[in-house]
């Protein structure tokens, strides 16, 4: 059950909510911003005048927006609670709003008073799929948020400045505004929203006061941010504002607030149970207001017509021409939606990881065996003139911003103790055939082998069951780590330590071959048995791609990679934006060395060094 509520700011400036109502929404009626936000660019294409796609896109807009209250009320009341929607006219707001600031020196963070006051164009950045909150920055289009506050106090925007916005939540976006603006000099002596829930304790904090329009508080012992959200019409029609996103090759886009651009659970609160239900209701919506746009004016409203960020996105991200019909992209998003929100919350998971791992955007990555070592070395203590040159150039590189790391198939930890802290490396650390990374001493897996220990019992049980007898070693460590293998020629095996996201087992040849044959795998996994190293190992997904795939992730969240080997498992396409290097006697053929972006023909950590030397 939920109730509409038109709202007069004018009337109530202090809602006290007392607990007979379960959920309050509250949604401004925006259609002229939206109306002109529209219009200019199709009028430019088409030829048609200005204001009859301004009037016709406001009419349906209005339908749009009825349409989308509706949904919205039958879905946050569906599972039993009572749910109110205050509607406020954006306008009246913004009239009060101008009305309390005055004459005062003002700094507006309100999109819908760009133009009449002096601006900071800001908003929170997320991950894909919506979920996450990554940073605090510039809207899309606008330059750096230090940039602009440098821009306003050449333009005589002094303290003490009240800050105008057109709502205050939590207000943890509004105190990093504010503290950014102290930070140039521009004091700060009071906010100014058209509404704001709760009591914004963070600005008593700051010795600001603030002074809303509307204010929302609980007249009960219940949270008044648990019983309230709001967010504008506008967000929910594709191409007319949204989420600000972080796209892959880390420029902004905007995406609406329906799958699959991102979660409306995260975003509206809308039950998870009913997102899909939801979003098909919102696109279905978008149609008609696309389609009666098209009807009326006799030429389709297409991407390029559109918010420029939602067609970036729309362009980088799904690959749709700027001159799509709107009605075909509506389309799209419908007939694709839960197989493109199923990508976008996995990229928005790995973007998220990998923001949090705070990665050097340009990096140089090093294999170990066969790269930096020979494969059969029995230590990784590089000879001393060698050692040297690689310290040397590993400096040089990191002067000019460049991190060198490491990627093997080795465990994490000997890879960190034995090899980065000898030579000094501090980058990223890509191990266990890219499943897992560290760097700055956090990690993060990117694969997980969930069945570890289930898959250890297999092998003991597997071993034991052999015809041929074998006497199991405690778990060892390779000898280039300094650790003592079993010895093979009396039939000896052992785990590997150390690992996080994979198995490996050091036999004798003989019983690398039996695994091999008679281990079952589930689907998912893949087995890597190399009798002739005395080796074998279960890694999840693939383990001859799963390094390159790896790779070509961070390559395609716009970091600069380049990765030096000597095997195929250090290739990785041209075309992924990852540069690689082979160093001398490197196993991989003369068709691959002709595509490499760097080779040498010294061998190791000779190779490596030359290579280093022309980056």
């Amino acid at each position: 059950m939920f109730k509409v509520e038109l709202k007069n700011p004018n009337a109530e400036s202090h809602i006290k909510l007392d607990g007979s109502v379960d959920f309050t929404y509250i949604m401004r009626k925006d259609g002229p911003y939206v109306a002109n936000q529209l219009a200019p660019s199709m009028a430019r294409r088409t030829g048609i005048e200005r204001s009859l796609i301004t009037s016709t896109v406001g009419y349906y807009y209005d339908a749009f927006h009825a349409e989308l209250v509706e949904i919205l009320g039958r879905h946050f009341s569906s599972n039993g609670q009572k749910v109110d929607i205050h509607l406020y006219d954006s306008d009246s707001l913004e009239k009060l709003v101008l009305e309390k600031i005055e004459e005062r020196n003002v700094v507006n963070v309100d999109p819908l008073l760009e133009g009449t006051l002096p601006s900071l164009s800001t908003s929170r950045h997320y991950a894909l799929s919506g979920v996450k909150a990554l940073t605090q920055g510039e809207r899309p289009g606008s330059p750096s948020v230090q940039r602009q506050i440098q821009e306003l106090t050449k333009n005589s925007i002094y303290g003490p400045a009240v800050v105008t916005e057109d709502d205050v939540f939590s207000g943890k976006s509004m105190v990093e505004v504010i503290v950014a603006l102290r930070q140039q000099g521009i004091k700060c002596s009071m906010v100014c929203p058209g509404i704001q829930i709760g009591a914004a304790a963070a600005f008593s904090e700051l010795q600001i006061s603030v002074d809303p329009v509307v204010r929302y508080s609980s007249a009960t012992s219940r949270n008044v941010l648990d019983q309230v959200d709001l967010g504008d019409a506008r967000d929910f029609l594709l191409g007319a504002s949204g989420l600000v996103v972080i796209l892959p090759d880390k420029s902004l886009g905007r995406a609406p607030y329906v799958m699959p651009f991102v979660s409306p659970n995260a975003r509206v609160g809308i039950p998870a149970n009913q997102e899909i239900a939801f979003s098909r209701e919102i696109l279905v919506a978008n149609l008609h207001f696309f389609r009666q746009v098209e009807t009326l004016l006799g030429e389709p409203m297409v991407l390029s017509d559109v918010d420029p960020s939602f067609a970036h996105m729309c362009s980088e991200l799904y690959g749709l021409h700027p001159n799509t019909p709107m009605t075909k992209v509506v389309t799209w998003a419908l007939n694709e939606m839960e197989s493109l929100y199923r990508i976008n919350k996995e990229l928005g998971t790995l973007q998220n990881r990998f923001h949090k791992l705070n990665l050097p955007e340009r990096m140089v990555l090093l294999d170990l065996n066969g790269t930096l070592i020979p494969d059969d070395a029995h230590s990784c203590q590089l000879p001393a003139e060698s050692k040297l040159l690689l310290q040397n150039q590993i400096s040089r590189l990191a002067a000019s911003g460049i991190q060198v790391g490491l990627c093997s198939d080795s465990p994490l930890d000997p890879l960190y103790h034995n090899i980065a802290k000898q030579l000094g490396i501090k980058g990223p650390i890509i191990a266990e055939n890219g499943n897992v990374i560290r760097y700055q001493n956090v990690d993060f897996c990117l694969r997980e082998l969930s069945m570890i220990q289930s898959l250890r019992d297999k092998i003991t049980d597997l071993i034991e069951s052999s015809v041929t007898p074998y006497n199991q070693q405690k778990d060892c460590l390779s000898m280039e780590f300094g650790g003592r293998l079993p010895r093979f020629e009396l039939n000896e095996w052992a785990f590997g330590v150390g690992r996080k996201t994979s198995i490996s087992v050091f036999g004798p040849p003989q019983l690398i071959e039996y695994l091999d044959k008679h281990l079952p795998l589930e689907p998912g996994l893949s087995k890597d048995a190399s009798p002739q190293y005395n080796y074998f190992a279960i890694h999840p997904g693939n383990f001859r791609t799963n390094k390159g795939e790896t790779l070509r992730a961070l390559a395609a969240f716009g970091y600069d990679m380049t990765m030096v080997g000597n095997s195929m498992s250090d290739w990785v396409a041209p075309d992924s934006k990852v540069r690689c290097g082979f160093v001398g006697e490197s196993t991989v053929s003369d068709e691959i060395l002709a595509k490499a972006s760097l080779t040498s023909e010294k061998p190791c950590a000779e190779g490596v060094v030359e290579i280093l030397s022309r980056l």
